[in-house]
């Protein structure tokens, strides 16, 4: 026979002191807990459970757990577990081992905690019968309440349009149905003055000629007036045109002379940044009657001729040609060295 099982709704781990307590007492019963009640509705898909615990407090979403515990046939007790402070987990376990026996059918209510806190309030969901569906309720809501409110401005409007009606002069209304608007008084206009003949007026002579081209103005004042023009547009634009084609100017002579400058720059900074060698060290030239590679203390310097240089002091030099070498001891001194080799003689 597999264990009664006892479903807890604990949002935030509140009631977890309680549950713990309330597990060492319940021998041989299985206690879940869910952290929301979807979470709970979840379990409830997968299996459905004896008894379901709720916090004190009504958590989000507990008219839908209800609602599916009432969906289920037979129903589904459930329990209101009092605050951590008050609860006494040997109470609580009795009052869950009699609704359990009492197949779920029992409702306690939840008295006032006392000295001794009282159990836990158990309800049982009873399956309610199958209504309209929400959607229909709240759409024959809302159409009711639409027809309130255009009842309310129909009667707004008739009140309106009777108070006008009644302060509204009376007119005669013609066959169009629209009243016709009402004319003016008549009054006589004043007499006018007796008419006098104006006197005729001078013949209007006639201006000279003027060629296609020229106006009623005189062209040397026209002439005048564009010259004048013109000249103030040189003065506004001479000194701006001026200070462009120095800045071109300026560019040209940057971009002619930028690689030179960048080339005397460098070196500059080559020069600079190379060390100074300050040991003392003299020159030496190798000679030889066949190609002939120089070595300096061991150290490959060159082929001959060969001129370089060598620290001060004893030096070996080694002078290899192809099946012949030659090898000299000099002590090198702020005096030139200069070695002459002749693979000729022994």
């Amino acid at each position: 026979m597999p264990q009664p099982l006892i479903l807890a709704i604990n949002p935030g781990n509140a009631h977890s002191p309680t549950l713990a307590r309330l597990a060492r007492e319940l021998k041989g019963y299985e206690i879940i807990g869910a952290d929301s009640c979807a979470i709970a509705i979840t379990a409830i898909n997968a299996r459905v459970p004896d008894l379901v615990l709720l916090p004190e407090r009504s958590p989000r979403g507990e008219p839908e757990l209800l609602a599916r515990l009432r969906a289920v046939r037979g129903g589904v007790p459930t329990m209101k577990l009092p605050p951590v402070s008050a609860a006494d987990p040997a109470a609580i376990a009795k009052e869950i081992r009699n609704v359990l026996a009492a197949g779920g059918a029992k409702t306690t209510a939840t008295p006032t905690p006392a000295a001794r806190p009282a159990p836990a309030r158990a309800t049982t969901v009873s399956p309610v019968p199958a209504g309209p569906s929400p959607q229909v309720v709240a759409a024959a809501k809302a159409a009711v309440k639409w027809m309130q409110l255009r009842r309310v401005m129909w009667e707004a409007t008739a009140s309106d349009l009777a108070r006008e009606l009644a302060f509204a002069p009376p007119s005669t209304v013609t066959s169009t149905g629209q009243a016709p608007e009402p004319y003016e008084s008549f009054e006589p206009s004043e007499p006018s003055e007796p008419y006098e003949p104006h006197e005729p007026d001078e013949p209007h002579e006639p201006d000279a000629p003027h060629g296609p081209f020229e106006s009623a103005e005189s062209s040397p004042s026209r002439k005048a007036g564009a010259s004048a023009k013109w000249r103030r547009l040189a003065l506004r634009w001479l000194p701006r045109i001026g200070v462009l084609g120095a800045l071109i100017a300026v560019a040209a002579g940057v971009v002619a002379f930028w690689p030179r400058f960048q080339g005397t720059a460098t070196d500059a900074v080559a020069t600079v940044d190379k060390p100074r060698d300050l040991t003392p060290q003299t020159t030496i030239a190798v000679t030889s009657n066949v190609p002939a590679e120089v070595l300096i203390d061991g150290t490959r310097a060159g082929d001959t001729p060969f001129t370089g240089r060598v620290l001060l002091g004893t030096r070996t030099v080694t002078v290899r040609a192809a099946g012949a070498e030659r090898q000299f001891s000099i002590e090198a001194t702020m005096k030139p060295v200069q070695i002459n080799v002749n693979f000729s003689k022994p």
